[in-house]
């Protein structure tokens, strides 16, 4: 009996950006939303004040540029405000009620905390730690062989995506490209700032373009595979990621992204035997892989093991974005095995 039903399909990366869409897991590389500009950091309330810290995995300032989302769960609004350069942001003058808030930044996991303000007297101070995304997308420059003028406008183009601004990015690398159109990595980066901006097609033919001029541009095989499951073609999914683990066996997220595609396939052998694989190539403890390993557990009827692996996520990754839909299957799963919540989580990774 089929299970996956009762929880959304996760969206890791890069989710995390500005909506919770029922897509795959792991459709987003590691991602962040499009700046926006004169959005007001304060709100119509009471005066409560929220700020929020923003720390790496060793609880040291985050010196990257993120993106720090507030959701409103009283007047179902949604702001988004730039992190400032000391890892700090705060808003203000927000009403009584319950809030949901989120940081995210290219290459991170999304973190993700709720808080309820009950005094708007009383300052509320968050810490959100943002630990390394394993499924990420590396954005590097092209390489020594790239004419000169192209690899600058490349490297300009990949400052403004880790900004979080993938139109500008987007011209950067369409200079890039005039300069170097056989380049794989340059054709690759310009699909991935059209994949940031919701542009599936144009993000699919760079992609493609670069598959083709360079056969082990495993990065542009990904994103492929996470185009086609973004377009719900999971049968294309499958086909371009069987490519890709054939082209390069050790890459854990080639791995995870087709057992993403064998799982909406609903080929649940098939489905776990990748999210095995993904996980034991991965260095990290905290992988996509773990939500789509438990949900292949779950729908072959092995509901205890599928318990123990998605709580074992949630325990490496007690802020993920994902958490409060991974308790929600958890607690289903529970109430249809009530011995299996009894039986504590693998130990974790280290």
């Amino acid at each position: 009996m089929s299970h996956r039903s009762e929880i959304l399909p996760i969206v890791c990366l890069f989710l995390a950006l500005t909506s919770y869409a029922q897509q795959p897991t792991s459709v987003r590389p590691g991602g962040v939303a499009t700046a926006e500009s004169n959005i007001p950091t304060h709100g119509t309330g009471s005066g409560a004040r929220v700020s929020v810290s923003v720390v790496d995995d060793k609880t040291a300032r985050f010196g990257r540029p993120a993106m720090a989302r507030i959701y409103d769960e009283n007047l179902k609004t949604t702001n988004w405000q730039p992190v400032a350069k000391n890892s700090e942001v705060t808003f203000d003058d927000l009403g009584l009620g319950k809030y949901d808030f989120q940081v995210s930044s290219i290459g991170y996991l999304t973190a993700r905390k709720e808080v309820e303000i009950t005094n708007a007297r009383q300052p509320i101070h968050l810490q959100l730690s943002l630990v390394p995304d394993p499924d990420a997308v590396q954005l590097t420059p092209p390489d020594a062989s790239t004419p000169a003028k192209a690899t600058k406008d490349a490297e300009r183009g990949i400052s403004e995506l880790e900004a979080g601004k993938f139109k500008d990015g987007q011209k950067h690398l369409e200079s890039a490209l005039k300069e170097a159109p056989s380049s794989s990595q340059v054709n690759f980066l310009l699909g991935y700032s059209y994949f940031q901006q919701n542009d599936f097609d144009q993000a699919q033919t760079y992609v493609n373009k670069a598959t083709t001029l360079d056969p082990h541009n495993i990065q542009a095989f990904n994103l492929s595979g996470r185009l086609h499951l973004a377009k719900r073609d999971y049968a294309g999914a499958k086909t371009v990621m069987e490519q890709a683990v054939a082209a390069d066996p050790e890459n854990a997220a080639a791995h995870g992204i087709l057992a993403d595609a064998y799982l909406n396939l609903s080929d649940y052998k098939n489905a776990l035997a990748q999210a095995d694989l993904s996980i034991e190539k991965s260095k990290s403890g905290i992988s996509s892989a773990h939500i789509v390993r438990g949900q292949a557990l779950a729908d072959l009827g092995r509901e205890d093991e599928a318990i123990q692996t998605l709580k074992a996520y949630l325990q490496n990754a007690p802020d993920s974005a994902s958490g409060p839909q991974v308790q929600q299957f958890i607690a289903a799963l529970e109430a249809r095995n009530p011995k299996a919540s009894s039986t504590p989580p693998p130990p974790t990774k280290q």
